[in-house]
């Protein structure tokens, strides 16, 4: 059931158009559609519903379409005239039809917008190098001081391996492609509170053949005791940059 709009004249308080096939009795491979505009009135305590209903079938014919059983009604060349017409003057109907409105590509874009934004996603693989508690520190000064710690510390006192890193509204998953430290993490976004590049600039070439940018994202901490702690990632292929995982997560913690 299709509904064309509200009709406020009269006592006919609502207007619909429905339709189904039927087939013809003179060929069994020959259909034809009736279309009924429905009409129904306000039904007041006391009276009954079904003196309120008022059925209207329109017609096709090789001259156009129209409703069927008025001398006052011409005939249309679509049924999308005969619609527009009947909303200018009643012809053989007690009313006006009154269309309710709606900007139909206005609404997709909207619609295409907001599936474009929560679709929004990205995955690339980093060096997983170090997860730094921070205490109350978050925002670049947190990143500085988690990629200073990690530089500080001698090889093989930690373990870098190449993590799988997905980002999108939703949060940051992490995966462990060798599973050296862990197999999968998750941090929703709500959990979030900043990401972005090694403020100094400084370059991770520890088993690289490139200058591999640092950078690192602040998650409040789930260990008993931990307020928030900074994780701390290295390019692994120059054909992956940090700059669109760090723009991803910035927008997951801006849609909080």
């Amino acid at each position: 059931m299709l509904l064309i709009g509200l009709v406020d004249i009269c006592c006919f308080q609502a207007v619909f158009c429905h339709s189904y096939l039927t087939k013809s009795n003179s060929s069994s491979l020959m259909w034809r559609a009736n279309i009924f505009v429905t009409f129904v009135a306000l039904v007041y305590s006391g009276e009954s519903g079904s003196d309120h209903i008022r059925h209207f079938l329109i017609e096709s014919s090789a001259k156009g379409v129209r409703i069927r059983g008025s001398s006052q009604e011409p005939y249309f060349g679509s049924l999308s005239a005969l619609v527009y017409q009947h909303t200018i003057s009643p012809f053989a109907l007690p009313c006006r039809l009154l269309l309710n409105y709606q900007d139909m590509s206005t609404t997709g874009e909207k619609v295409n917008e907001k599936a474009s934004t929560e679709n929004k996603r990205t995955a690339s693989n980093f060096i997983y190098l170090n997860a730094v508690p921070t205490e109350m520190l978050t925002g670049p000064c947190a990143v500085q001081k988690a990629v200073s710690l990690t530089l500080e510390k001698t090889p093989g006192s930690f373990s870098p391996t190449i993590v799988n890193m997905k980002v999108s509204l939703k949060g940051v998953t992490l995966t462990d492609i060798n599973r050296k430290l862990f197999f999968r993490r998750h941090y929703p976004a709500y959990l979030l509170s900043y990401g972005g590049e090694d403020p100094d600039n400084r370059l991770w070439l520890r088993g690289t053949s490139f200058g591999a940018r640092m950078f690192g994202f602040v998650a409040k901490g789930v260990e008993a005791g931990m307020e928030n702690v900074c994780h701390i990632f290295a390019e692994c292929d120059p054909l992956q940059p940090c700059s669109k995982a760090i723009e991803y997560i910035q927008a997951s913690i801006t849609k909080q």
